[in-house]
């Protein structure tokens, strides 16, 4: 076999796998809404696809007409995701963007668009970039960077293979921001309502707020995160949402949790919360309403919310430690003793 043959086959060969990556990548990314941990995925495989140091993705953000960091891989990624790239020939990303043509930068010292700010400021040295545009579309969603290729220089297919990158992760990108900008009117709408609600109601202004604050500070001590951590956040801001409709003076005025939990039941991004505000006057002895659940058989999040409602309504934020002891005494029994712990603990110290 030819040399030249031998080389021809091995390029087929590299080419292949990096195909077979990029497919393989594209699969995963679709199925990933969240987009931090989509972009980490992103860079991760630009890393790895091009041979680099670190990568890097920036995204275009319109109101400020500048490009930012959301994610950056490498020793110094944490340092440099403050910075901001101006969209104009001061930075290579920048020129990218502008321009929308991927740039191949060997030695940075000689090209004029590299920002050497970041460099000087985090203690880098950046020898040679690759940056192409991120599209969907004619919509330039910002740009993806490798630096400091290992072994050598940035070459023409490198070029390519980023690209295709690019153009398979923009898709996913997309899909991620729509997903974020719902999920932030979505949030937006939610805080909305209960300040409308509480305008309404002789319940205290800021109550929901306070009641989650609270809520989420004894999940986070109990290590709950992600998901669960937001369910919580959620619940507690809706716990009394079940007021919207009045009860006669002769229902039971904690009631409110079965309605509330039978309006939430019909939003399917609210399901997984409709357990904690069904059951947040449950008590830990079985004295509880609605079902006398009784211990552990009482959903955790219900648990939090109700010992956060409960001390809220009666102290608000009081970090007195005798307040917090004669709430202690006053509810022997009725709150998980675990929690009853942690409430002390993050009101007194």
């Amino acid at each position: 076999m030819s040399a030249d043959l031998k080389d021809k086959i091995e390029e087929l060969e590299r080419r292949n796998s990096i195909l077979l990556k990029v497919q393989e990548l594209t699969r995963d990314l679709v199925s990933t809404h969240d987009l931090d941990l989509l972009l980490m995925k992103i860079t991760d495989a630009a890393r790895d696809i091009v041979g680099s140091e670190s990568a890097t993705i920036f995204l275009l953000d319109k109101e400020k007409n500048d490009l930012y960091f959301r994610v950056a891989l490498g020793e110094k990624g944490n340092q440099v995701s403050k910075f901001r790239l101006p969209l104009n020939d001061a930075s290579i990303a920048g020129w990218v963007a502008v321009h929308n043509e991927p740039a191949i930068v060997n030695d940075t010292t000689k090209d004029s668009r590299h920002f050497k700010k970041i460099d000087q400021d985090v203690g880098y040295h950046t020898h040679n970039v690759l940056a192409v545009p991120v599209d969907f579309g004619d919509e330039t969603l910002g740009v993806l960077e490798a630096v400091n290729k290992q072994g050598g220089e940035y070459n023409d297919e490198d070029r390519s293979n980023l690209a295709l990158l690019a153009t398979q992760a923009a898709i996913a990108i997309n899909n991620a921001l729509l997903v974020e900008e719902l999920r932030n009117f979505f949030i937006n709408g939610i805080e909305l309502l209960i300040d409308a609600m509480e305008t309404q109601s002789k319940q205290e202004k800021g109550h929901a707020f306070r009641v989650a604050r609270l809520a989420t500070t004894i999940a986070r001590k109990l290590g709950i995160t992600g998901k669960n951590y937001e369910h919580i956040y959620y619940a507690a801001l809706l716990h009394n949402i079940g007021k919207v409709q009045p009860l006669s003076p002769t229902e039971d005025m904690r009631k409110h949790c079965i309605i509330g939990a039978e309006l939430l039941s019909r939003i399917h991004l609210l399901r997984d919360i409709v357990p904690f505000v069904r059951h947040q006057y449950e008590r830990y002895d079985g004295s509880g309403f609605p079902d006398h659940l009784k211990g552990d058989k009482i959903p955790l999040g219900a648990r939090i919310l109700g010992l956060a409602n409960e001390y809220e309504e009666k102290h608000g934020s009081s970090s007195d430690p005798e307040v917090m002891q004669n709430f202690i005494n006053t509810h022997n029994g009725e709150f998980d003793p675990r929690l009853l712990e942690i409430l002390q603990e993050v009101l007194t110290h």
